[in-house]
């Protein structure tokens, strides 16, 4: 269930700046006070808020200015405060100017009416008992993929890591028990031609790399990055099972930070990412 805690208008008709606080989840409130201290146009404003095509710039904004504004900053704000399951709280506003809703308003957030303007706008909820507000990350991307944002621009939470193999069996089994830990991002490459291309879009904090692949082996993958300024903290990781102990010594000289015997045990594997990232 989802119901309203708290109203805020700003700049609406007769009302420069009213709370409404909303304590009971009865469906009946009631707004109770003397005649003209803008009951109903509290009600217009909760209205105009699910309903914002009703909006007419010349009765819904105030009646007079503030002095000194020159005409800025007379335009109806409301904002509602929902509870969903009486634990979730999120905040959604509706802010108005001379033609309307305003579009990339920086108080606007996804409302639930039929309006192309409103759907754009970013879904967030107020962090209880603070002025601020919280984005959702799964209503951060989508935000994001709407209005066609690269989605490189914010991180995930988890670590980065690369594979870079071209058996995929053993690719498979990389993959997922990095995802069983949870704690990592995973992105596979079978060559050094696709590990390039990955490492400049994937920017992995960690790569894991076959020592021998189709293409190129991994002396000449690691003085690559190792030559690029833009991936010096990347850490390198050597997965092979072929690698005598004199190449070992080139492949660390060559930029690699630590090397995995083929096959490896899950708990190695693991404990190699982790000592490399300094994870806990």
């Amino acid at each position: 269930m989802i119901r309203i805690s708290r109203i805020y208008i700003k700049r609406y008709r007769s009302i420069m700046k009213l709370v409404l606080q909303v304590e009971a989840s009865d469906s009946v409130i009631t707004i109770c006070g003397e005649n003209n201290t803008g009951k109903t146009n509290a009600l217009r404003a909760i209205d105009l808020f699910f309903n914002p095509r009703k909006y007419s710039p010349a009765t819904d904004a105030p009646h007079h200015k503030y002095k000194g504004t020159r005409g800025g900053a007379v335009f109806p704000e409301i904002t509602l405060d929902f509870i969903k399951n009486d634990s979730e709280l999120f905040s959604v506003t509706q802010a108005f100017g001379i033609d309307g809703l305003k579009a990339g308003h920086p108080k606007g957030y996804k409302c639930p009416v039929d309006n192309k303007r409103s759907r754009q706008r970013l879904e967030g909820f107020r962090v209880p008992g603070s002025r601020f507000r919280r984005i959702p990350r799964l209503s951060l991307i989508k935000f994001m993929k709407d209005n066609s944002i690269p989605l490189d621009t914010i991180a995930s939470g988890k670590r980065k890591v690369l594979i870079v193999d071209d058996d995929d069996e053993v690719v498979e089994l990389m993959v997922d028990i990095l995802a069983r830990d949870g704690r990592f991002e995973t992105m596979t490459a079978s060559s050094g031609y696709e590990a390039g291309i990955a490492t400049e879009q994937f920017r992995p904090e960690v790569i894991l790399l076959d020592y021998m692949l189709p293409d190129i082996n991994g002396n000449v993958v690691c003085r690559t990055i190792r030559s690029n300024p833009k991936f010096e903290d990347i850490r390198i990781i050597i997965v092979s099972g072929v690698v005598r102990e004199d190449e070992i010594e080139q492949l660390l000289q060559s930029g690699a930070e630590d090397f995995i015997r083929k096959p490896f045990k899950v708990d190695e594997l693991i404990d190699k990412i982790s000592a490399t990232l300094k994870l806990v």
